[in-house]
């Protein structure tokens, strides 16, 4: 009975510190995928907290603030690192955040030419375009706990909007509304469909002889021209906004 006893003792230790050494990973999960919410959270041209236009330097800095993060929750949970992973994302982020600046800069030069007053030119690019991006976030997310935040984002656009007061008699212009959606389809927060394609012709080049040049720019000539998106547009649609021939049939 005394053995029973000792033995019952050590299995209840062996428990006991099992429990803390689960409810100890749990948490560094927890804190993980928060970094990883809140990453996501950060590379948009708008506050999410505030609606505010962001800046390069502005995302930039909340990215390094991340790094940090990531960085003291590795060392809490004596994560390896050999494949350098961080170090990766660090040399990526002032590329990452100048995706910011480029794309307000392509926002404001589109608007050049329409003769606009300053006081319109403000309303589609601090009203009008936050509201078409953020209810485009929201429409696209996936995440539970990522869509709740583009929602309170949307929410807020929309009312900023429709208090503005050229909202009334601007909203139902279809040029303006066009133009929103269109430079919102031009923000891509990552290089994922240029990696995609690359890493596919990757495969072709190392499962065959080789990509001839012409091969190459025949195939270049297909995903700019030719493959569309759900939508039904190509990517020359979406970057010079007007519609091209069929490849094949021209």
């Amino acid at each position: 009975m005394i053995e029973l006893s000792k033995d019952v003792t050590q299995q209840k230790k062996i428990i006991s510190q099992q429990e803390k050494e689960h409810i100890f990973l749990n948490s560094g999960i927890t804190k993980y995928k928060q970094i990883l919410r809140n990453l996501s959270k950060t590379v948009h041209p708008f506050d999410i907290n505030n609606l505010n236009r962001q800046t390069s330097i502005s995302v930039e800095l909340l990215l390094n603030q991340l790094v940090v993060e990531i960085k003291a929750l590795q060392k809490e949970q004596e994560i390896k690192d050999s494949k350098k992973r961080i170090e990766k994302f660090v040399k990526q982020i002032k590329g990452i955040a100048s995706i910011i600046d480029g794309w307000w800069l392509w926002a404001e030069e589109s608007l050049d030419s329409d003769n606009l007053t300053e006081e319109i030119q403000q309303w589609l690019l601090s009203y009008l375009l936050p509201a078409v991006y953020w209810h485009k976030q929201t429409e696209r997310t996936k995440n539970p706990s990522l869509k709740e935040s583009y929602f309170c984002a949307n929410e807020k656009a929309q009312l900023e909007l429709k208090q503005h007061p050229l909202t009334a008699s601007l909203i139902h212009e279809k040029e303006w509304l066009s133009w929103a959606k269109w430079m919102v389809s031009n923000f891509q927060r990552t290089s994922s469909a240029v990696e995609g394609r690359n890493g596919w012709l990757s495969q072709i080049h190392h499962n065959g002889r080789g990509l001839k040049t012409k091969r190459l720019r025949a195939l270049t000539i297909i995903h700019n021209y030719y493959t569309k998106r759900s939508d039904r547009t190509t990517a020359a649609e979406r970057l010079f906004r007007k519609k091209f021939d069929d490849p094949f049939e021209w």
